[in-house]
């Protein structure tokens, strides 16, 4: 039986009545996936745009011959007219009965255009380190206001328990998580199943605890995961920020987490002169990449403020379930709304590297120091404890797409000596002056180590990593990148999984659809088939105990899976 759709005429802020466009929904979504379908449907016009960075007001304009020309501003609609919808809002609690026809219902609003810093046409000198702390608390100060639904989801998340967001139905209680692209469903997320506590290491040493092991106690500024599709890697970042303190960044527009550093990416290409391969270029990107960091810190801190006030407990994972899970949490992109702050202010009060790089040191020393004392969670390496920086879905940032710029090692003193390095084989993609710019958070190195992951970083791509980092050379050819990524090597190994996912379930009514769906008699062809990389056994899981139309039998769900 068909569900039961609802259709709303959505309009653009500041177009004419006349060019609404309409949207078919089921009234049981959510708002967000509201926004999702808009911004499918309108390709062009929010391709600079994640969908949670629109805006959607529910009004009620007729549509008629007389007004089908002239331009509607939200600005000039009165307050009492119009309604801003919540993301987590269901679609029917604003439209519980059939919307009017010829009426515009939805009012989409872009965010502020934010300007970006340019050499060309630099507003003035930079203000003095007070004016700039002062201008960085009063935005924090509006962004955290205590009414403001930034602050009180916060709260809300950290009074919580920040717990991992599960499957409902018959085969409930699994976790369930929805990258930033993904529609509305009910699939478990297996990749997110049995995560490490934030103490201790677990037995067996995983694969992630080695990674750490590599990283801790010594002088080791990057950590490259290295490996191909389905390897792991994932799933080895996000237990390592289980277990320690750090910060994720995702350089896919569709993938997990925050849209900060897409929207960083963007800003970066606004700049007329960012394929020119230049210093000042390098240092722009460097700036952004401090406010990158300056957000996860403010943010951070805000959550900390609030665990101590309200006595309760907040750990490294439950920070990385908010970094990597706010969607699906009913949370808007908190990372991205306010990173695009700081970037507004940076252009507007030309801020320069060295003010910016300096209040940065001082809020991550701040930082450090509140983790290490932290008696819940204490890091047991001291005053060596590494924050770390993971930049997943690594390799979008290793091409040319998002600018040419000049290795780290190059400082030419003129345009000749620019054409020079270039052709010497010194022009880096992002992914390097990025990740230069990481480095100057900390005056101490051992502070911090920046783990970029991603299916097809090359051996160029580490060497580049390797260009970006302060001090001595040379560590990446007596460590590596890590690739010791352990994949799926015996029958009992899929066995002891399969027996995980089901001891997850919370009834023996799951448990029976469970074994009818994933048979025992499965896993001997799942091994026999998808052995090895530790991703594609776990999305035949996920494919077998979500059957779909053409697709109710587990040996339809192995081979899609490989033929994926």
């Amino acid at each position: 039986m068909a569900k039961n759709l609802v259709t709303l005429f959505c309009l653009v802020d500041g177009q004419p009545t006349g060019n609404p466009f309409s949207i078919e929904i089921d009234p049981n979504k959510t708002v967000d996936g509201l926004k999702d379908l808009i911004h499918t449907k309108n390709p062009n016009t929010f391709n600079d745009l994640d969908a949670t960075m629109l805006t959607l007001w529910k009004v009620t304009i007729p549509i008629t011959k007389d007004n089908e020309n002239t331009p509607i501003l939200l600005k000039n609609i009165p307050c009492s007219d119009k309604d801003k919808l919540g993301p987590a809002d269901d679609v029917c609690e604003w439209f519980p009965e059939v919307p009017r026809k010829k009426t515009v219902h939805i009012i989409v609003q872009r965010p502020p255009r934010v300007h970006v810093l340019s050499n060309e046409s630099r507003p003035g000198t930079p203000p003095s380190d007070e004016i700039w702390q002062q201008l960085v608390v009063q935005i924090e100060d509006t962004f955290f206001a205590p009414d403001s639904n930034n602050y009180t989801s916060l709260v809300q998340f950290v009074k919580g328990g920040a717990n991992i967001p599960t499957t409902g139905g018959p085969l409930g209680g699994l976790p369930f998580v929805l990258p930033r692209a993904d529609r509305e469903t009910n699939n478990p997320s297996l990749l997110f199943l049995n995560l490490p506590e934030s103490l201790g290491i677990q037995d067996p040493p995983s694969t992630a605890d080695r990674a750490l092991k590599k990283l801790r106690g010594r002088g080791i500024p990057v950590l490259p995961l290295f490996g191909v599709s389905g390897c792991g890697k994932t799933r080895t970042a996000i237990e390592m920020l289980c277990m320690n303190w750090g910060f994720y960044f995702n350089g896919s527009s569709t993938d997990l987490g925050s849209g900060d550093l897409v929207s960083f990416l963007r800003l970066v290409q606004q700049r007329k002169r960012y394929r020119n391969c230049d210093m000042e270029s390098n240092i722009h990107v460097h700036i952004l990449a401090l406010a990158l960091v300056l957000t996860r810190l403010a943010i951070l801190q805000r959550c900390l403020d609030i665990a101590e006030r309200e006595r309760t407990t907040f750990t490294c994972k439950h920070w990385m379930l908010l970094q990597v899970c706010f969607r699906t949490l009913g949370f808007k992109d908190l990372f991205g709304s306010l990173f695009m702050l700081f970037a507004d202010t940076v252009y507007r009060h030309s801020i320069d590297i060295t003010l910016m790089s300096s209040f940065v040191r001082l809020r991550f020393s701040e930082l450090h120091l509140r983790l290490l004392d932290l008696t819940f969670n204490t890091p047991s390496q001291g005053n060596d404890y590494k924050i770390l920086l993971v930049v997943d879905e690594a390799q979008n940032l290793g091409k040319m797409d998002f600018g040419t710029f000049l290795s780290q090692q190059v400082y030419p003193k003129s345009e000749g000596q620019v054409a020079a390095a270039s052709r010497n084989d010194s022009v880096r993609p992002i992914l390097s002056p990025l990740v230069r710019g990481f480095y100057q958070i900390a005056s101490d190195n051992g502070h911090f180590s920046i783990v970029p992951c991603g299916t097809g970083l090359s051996l160029l791509d580490m060497g580049w990593l390797e260009d970006s980092a302060p001090g001595p050379k040379g560590y990446s050819k007596l460590l590596g990148p890590f690739t010791d990524f352990q994949g799926w090597e015996s029958l009992e190994q899929v066995q002891n999984y399969r027996d995980l996912v089901r001891r997850s379930l919370p009834n023996d009514t799951a448990r029976s659809i469970f074994d009818t769906r994933v048979p025992v008699e499965s896993i001997p062809e799942l091994f026999a088939r998808l052995r090895g990389r530790f991703r594609p056994i776990v999305s035949a899981f996920e494919y077998m105990m979500t059957p779909s139309n053409g697709r109710n039998d587990w040996r339809l769900a192995i081979k899609e899976t490989e033929d994926t």
